[in-house]
């Protein structure tokens, strides 16, 4: 138990990160378009 927990608090941040990350980019390429497009 102790080990799974310690991986999930390990994992969660993580892909949370990579999560924040995808959407940022995901973002900036609406942006880019956006303004393309403008």
């Amino acid at each position: 138990r102790e080990w799974a927990a310690r991986d999930n608090g390990l994992a969660v941040p993580e892909c949370v990160t990579r999560r924040q990350a995808v959407v940022n980019q995901a973002r900036a390429l609406l942006k880019n378009n956006t303004r393309e497009n403008d």
